[in-house]
């Protein structure tokens, strides 16, 4: 609880923008962590820049989600934050759909 206390601010600021709790504590630990870690996958990205760099490229649905947010960002003109937004909602929601990466959510039949 102590590391939440020293970035309140900095987290509420997130908050204010739409993003929740989680999303804005994920944002903040970027910008304060040596290395920068993917949103999409948590793998640590090298020469990244923290708060500038968000996916990294080691996976399909990473490098999708980085052309989603420059799609938004330089397509739409929409300002950083948002796109951000707009972008980690839609992998939320896929996220439910198909579930966490590397696991296979198929069903199989049980033959009797």
């Amino acid at each position: 609880m102590e590391w939440i206390e020293e970035h309140v601010n900095e987290i509420e600021r997130y908050m204010a923008q739409g993003f929740s709790f989680t999303v804005s504590k994920d944002l903040v630990r970027i910008h304060h962590t040596a290395k920068a870690r993917c949103l999409r996958c948590g793998d640590s990205m090298k020469k990244a820049t923290n708060g500038v760099s968000y996916f990294c490229t080691n996976r399909k649905e990473c490098r999708t989600a980085q052309r989603k947010l420059k799609w938004q960002m330089y397509h739409h003109r929409v300002p950083r934050e948002r796109a951000l937004k707009i972008v980690l909602d839609s992998l939320d929601r896929t996220y439910r759909q198909e579930g966490p990466i590397g696991e296979n959510n198929r069903t199989t039949s049980i033959m009797q």
